[in-house]
């Protein structure tokens, strides 16, 4: 369910003459205001989850499974450098149309026997099946606790974070029917129904307000969280314990600190911020 009808204002109630439209529409301003006034730190909230799963799941994505993945595969063939210019799809089928129509006017040279150290080309290196098997271990082990997979504590928290998050959404929903169905009673069936309404429609109110401060605990608790474990970690190159030459040719995992950046985007969502654009925002509309 679109939960954007909240921010909504809903339409102007039908009346049969201009006094009792424009009483009607004041009435409904003045209950469009107080309903945004309330949902105002409820939205504070939504944002900041939203830029936190949404920061979070890019520093994921593009920091640590990309780069890692780079790196070990840089590892498997040499011949892979992170130097080259990225090539865009544009560019690739163009070449790849060029390719297609000069194949026919190439002349073939006349194969003779193969002569040792003919092609520029550097070859692959051989490595044995144990020496592979170990690097592939110990890429997973480094992107295991890259990704922070080894910390059961910011595991848990994160499941948590999830479970309250789909109980707010759930909330807002509930939320959102209610409020649809108290300006439809208002306009149709004044009285007894409308009254109960606007009853489940403060019980809503009353069930968010914990939510939303459970979902400001579990993100305040997960930022802590992730700065621990950012202090926790070595810049260190020697992957789990390992003494290797620098001429050794065994793949060895970079440990980097790569979440500080990430904590500098997460600044965003800490409380003293968002109590700020909720100041700024009370500024506003009693300006307004």
């Amino acid at each position: 369910m679109a939960l954007s009808a909240l921010r909504k204002d809903p339409l102007s109630p039908p009346s049969s003459s201009a006094s009792e439209r424009l009483q009607a529409l004041n009435l409904q301003r003045h209950r469009t205001r107080a309903r945004f006034t309330k949902m105002r730190p409820i939205w504070a909230t939504v944002g900041s989850a939203t830029f936190f799963l949404a920061e979070f799941g890019t520093y994921l994505q593009s920091e640590v499974i990309q780069d890692s993945w780079k790196e070990f595969r840089e590892w498997l063939d040499p011949r892979i450098t992170t130097s080259s210019r990225p090539v865009s799809r544009e560019d690739a089928d163009l070449s790849a149309s060029l390719e297609a129509s000069t194949s026919s006017l190439r002349i073939l040279p006349d194969k003779g026997p193969p002569v040792s150290g003919a092609t520029n080309q550097p070859e692959e290196p051989l490595r044995d099946p144990e020496r592979l098997m170990m690097a592939h271990q110990r890429f997973l082990n480094s992107l295991c606790q890259s990704l922070l997979l080894d910390n059961t504590s910011f595991t848990g928290r994160l499941r948590t974070f999830m479970t309250d998050v789909d109980h707010l959404c759930a909330l807002m929903g509930r939320l959102s029917v209610v409020q649809q169905k108290v300006e439809l009673e208002r306009d149709l069936e004044p009285g007894e129904a409308a009254t109960n309404s606007v009853s489940e429609e403060a019980r809503c109110f009353g069930d968010l307000t914990p939510a939303r401060g459970k979902l400001d605990t579990g993100l305040t608790a997960m930022v802590g969280l992730l700065r621990d474990a950012d202090s926790a970690r070595t810049t260190t190159t020697s992957a789990y314990g390992m003494k290797l030459p620098k001429d050794s040719d065994e793949f060895v995992p970079k440990r980097k600190n790569r979440l500080d950046r990430l904590l500098l985007k997460l600044d965003y969502t800490s409380p003293q911020i968002r109590a700020m654009h909720l100041s700024n925002a009370d500024a506003f509309h009693r300006s307004d």
